[in-house]
């Protein structure tokens, strides 16, 4: 088989009941087959077992878990690059394809399953990342060997190294990267807060598909409009990595940095708490910067502040009312990324309406912080399930999920009708071997049942 970038050929043989089966490509990829048969086939399967030999072994609740647990290692494994060019350090991407760039959030969603891999592993995807900040602290939302962009993404680089520091009590580590983290830090803080009112804003673009790629949620329905706010996520973040950082300079002796953060992470809590908070609704809505106004849009990005710790124990009870109501957020598979009472749900595309798991993780641990135990571990317990429930069927685990759990990920639209049969160098559709899925499920699968906060 010819394609438009490689010719592809594929043979087979039997032998002692045994079939082999090799997939070879390139200009000469017919002659490339007898060197596949030739191989060392226990030795590549001896190499293959030691990897996951060496993973923590927890205790499944059947079969198909502990399929979907090692797949997830294969998944996360596959994401591994090495240095290259201007990447100095190992690093990972989301999915080889269509990204395969290196990406700011995503890197720290990796790290929440790559330490369980290799601390040092996860050290160094954190290093990779902060290698491309500019003079001024200014971080890239996403990075190639030979290019990168000019927006940001959300501050978690924080929260990701004080995680692992929390798995391999490597304080060097945090020394290195305490600098660079404040300096980020500091970049958002002078760069996005337009009104000055202690409260940022995610630049938005003037593209339908894509109105605020620095959010993460390049489609949502909050930015519809294309109008600045100051958003609940990108203050959730922002606190909780502020937080982070003087928990940071606490363990590395820095008394002064430690107390500058802390009450920078005080002060934007009462921001948020002050201008952010419906008490008509008892919910955290975007703002916005024109008119002062609600942005009456109901989205799983306020949960964020939530896993942040911004809440006060009454609004966090409120929050977890929002969750549970199959109105709103409690659907057959929560957390919608817009409410099933929004007038834009559900379009099964993207950020309209489907689950996307990194919500899901982060609300986990927000209900874990304010003593919601059983919601958390429903919730999880739940992603779980479903994730294992479309890996059986479909052999992969997806990007996005169908709320409604009616709906196979591969018909769900992204940004676009998803084309019958998977045709990627067409289109784009939700995307298969997913990491940040991966790391969420393995992390969870490993840590379930132990108490306090992960």
């Amino acid at each position: 088989y010819t394609g438009k970038k490689n010719r592809f050929a594929l043979s087979s043989r039997t032998e002692n009941g045994i079939t082999t089966c090799v997939l070879s490509f390139g200009d000469n990829a017919e002659a490339l087959i007898d060197s596949g048969f030739n191989a060392d086939i226990e030795k590549i399967k001896k190499a293959r077992y030691n990897f996951f030999e060496k993973l923590p072994c927890p205790k499944f609740k059947d079969v198909a878990e502990e399929m979907l647990y090692y797949k997830c290692f294969s998944i996360m494994r596959s994401m591994v690059y090495t240095p290259e060019q201007q990447i100095s350090y190992l690093w990972t991407t989301p999915d080889r394809f269509p990204h395969k760039a290196m990406w700011l959030w995503d890197t720290a969603y990796h790290t929440v399953g790559m330490k369980h891999i290799s601390t040092d592993l996860a050290k160094q995807s954190i290093k990779a990342m902060l290698q491309f900040e500019h003079k001024n602290g200014f971080l890239p939302h996403m990075v190639m060997p030979t290019w990168q962009s000019s927006v940001t993404q959300p501050p978690t680089l924080s929260w990701a190294a004080l995680e692992v520091y929390k798995s391999c009590g490597d304080k060097k580590f945090l020394e290195e990267v305490f600098e660079p983290l404040c300096k980020y830090l500091q970049w958002d803080i002078d760069n996005r807060d337009i009104n000055g009112n202690g409260l940022p804003e995610w630049q938005v673009d003037d593209d339908p598909l894509c109105r605020c790629g620095e959010s993460g949620m390049d489609n949502t329905p909050r930015f519809d409009e294309a109008e600045e706010m100051d958003c609940v996520d990108f203050a959730g973040f922002l606190a909780n990595d502020m937080n982070c950082l003087s928990e940071i300079a606490g363990i590395i002796g820095k008394e002064k940095e430690q107390k500058l953060w802390h009450e920078r992470f005080e002060a934007i809590k009462k921001k948020a708490n002050e201008l952010l908070w419906d008490s008509e609704d008892n919910f955290y809505y975007d703002r916005r910067v024109s008119d002062g106004k609600f942005h009456k849009v109901k989205s799983a990005a306020s949960f964020i502040l939530l896993f942040a710790g911004v809440c006060s124990d009454e609004q966090a009870k409120h929050m977890v009312e929002h969750l549970k109501n199959p109105r709103e957020f409690g659907t057959a598979f929560p957390i919608p990324t817009v409410s099933a009472d929004d007038k834009t749900y559900p379009t099964k595309d993207m950020f309209r309406g489907t689950v996307w798991t990194n919500f899901n993780y982060l609300t986990y641990l927000g209900l874990k912080r304010y003593g919601f135990e059983d919601e958390a571990r429903e919730l999880m317990d739940k992603t779980v399930e479903i994730a294992k429930k479309w890996f059986l069927s479909d052999g992969v685990l997806y990007e996005f999920y169908d709320s409604t759990d009616e709906v196979s990920p591969k018909r769900l639209s992204r940004k676009d009708i998803a084309l019958q049969p998977y045709m990627p160098e067409v289109r784009s559709q939700a995307v298969r071997d997913f990491s940040w899925i991966s790391s969420f499920t393995v992390d969870y699968i490993i840590n379930r049942g132990k108490n306090g906060r992960q």
